[in-house]
């Protein structure tokens, strides 16, 4: 099931929401694959270091 987190803006706790969501899938033996667009790279690393498959960048996908 896919699921979208988004905000209108910046310091909102896009990736503070998808960590905690990632981690609890990942204590409950579930595999999620994360995705990420934007040019910060740091959150990135740190939805692949939980222990799911890494966090592929969507970057190359969307030329903004």
């Amino acid at each position: 099931m896919p699921c979208v987190i988004s905000s209108p803006s910046t310091d909102s706790g896009k990736t503070t929401l998808s960590l905690l969501l990632s981690c609890w899938a990942f204590s409950k033996g579930i595999k999620i694959q994360t995705f990420k667009v934007g040019p910060d790279y740091l959150d990135q690393q740190q939805l692949s270091s939980i222990g799911q498959p890494i966090c592929r960048n969507l970057d190359i996908l969307f030329k903004w």
